[in-house]
Order: structure tokens, then C-alpha cells, then sequence
């Protein structure tokens, strides 16, 4: 535990991927008001509100917008679900027959350009990232997330003819 400013906070989660200096890339601290702190090694913080309704960004070091917002519509948003009891996978998903079709890996497996592939083809992408499942019916559905795909410049380029062909 360490404590910053007037509010004690502790440790509740450090992530198993390292930054460039062998540290982990992300921890996150529970303060005892019940927010929480989300802090990436290069820079950036995300703090959550203890009704987990408002999320305030921070920054230090280079990082740019396109940087935050990745990181806000992705993983910081995941952390918020899975904050709120929802089941949230790392995964695109796509809707395909009426039904959601999850794409799950590890990064850089593929997701993101497999759901470009179906879009390509006239299905919906519904989620990128995170894929946030509610249970319902027997079974699960999953909510539409932010309208985006996070594709690698090379998937861009196979798929669109430069890596340039989209925008950042």
C-alpha cells in the first residue's frame, strides 16, 4: 500500500505485461472512498468514480489523443464493465444470422481484422476489444460497443491497399 495525498489507497490489480523497462504496463488502486485508479506505465491514468459513473483522464509523458482514446474505449472500459459485474471478454465480435459471432485471443491473434473481413461483407461489427456479454435467455448477448475497429497498419494494408487507407 502507498498512499498519495490526503486519501489512503492500496493495490488491487497488476497486470502480467511488462513495458520496455520490465515493469507492469498497468496496476490499478481502490482508494478507501471506493474510486479507483487506473495507471498505465507510459503516462496515462484513468480514475473512476466510486459509483463507477465518471471516469477522469490524466496524463504524463508522450502520449497522444489517439492513444487515450484507444486505451479508454478498450481496456479502460473493460475494467469499468467487469467493475459493474459484467462478464467482458478480449475479443471482436461480429453479427452474423441474427446471431453474435465472438472473435477471442491474445493481441495481435487477428480479431480485429477477422470482424473487417466480415464487415467487408456486410455484417455488423458489433464490438471491438471488448466484447461485454449480458446473460439473458439461457444464454448471452452481447452489447454493442464503441463503433470502431483497432486495426494494425498491415491489416489495413491487406485489406485496404495501404496502411494509410483509414484513419488513425
Amino acid at each position: 500500500a502507498t498512499s498519495q495525498g490526503p486519501e489512503e489507497e492500496t493495490l488491487w490489480y497488476t497486470t502480467y505485461i511488462t513495458d520496455a523497462n520490465g515493469e507492469p504496463a498497468l496496476k490499478i488502486w481502490k482508494k478507501k472512498s471506493g474510486d479507483f485508479s487506473i495507471r498505465y506505465s507510459h503516462g496515462p491514468s484513468f480514475h473512476v468514480d466510486s459509483d463507477l459513473s465518471t471516469i477522469s483522464v490524466c496524463g504524463s509523458g508522450a502520449i497522444t489523443d489517439a492513444d487515450v482514446g484507444s486505451l479508454l474505449v478498450g481496456p479502460v472500459l473493460g475494467i469499468l464493465f467487469r467493475l459493474k459485474g459484467f462478464t467482458c471478454l478480449h475479443a471482436s465480435a461480429v453479427e452474423l444470422c441474427g446471431k453474435a459471432v465472438v472473435f477471442a485471443g491474445m493481441e495481435g491473434s487477428g480479431k480485429s481484422t477477422t470482424a473487417a473481413i466480415f464487415a467487408q461483407r456486410g455484417h455488423a461489427v458489433l464490438a471491438d476489444d471488448i466484447a461485454v456479454l449480458d446473460q439473458c435467455c439461457g444464454g448471452f448477448i452481447v452489447r454493442p460497443g464503441y463503433p470502431r475497429l483497432n486495426l494494425l497498419p498491415d491489416s489495413v494494408k491487406l485489406l485496404y491497399g495501404s496502411p494509410e487507407a483509414l484513419p488513425a
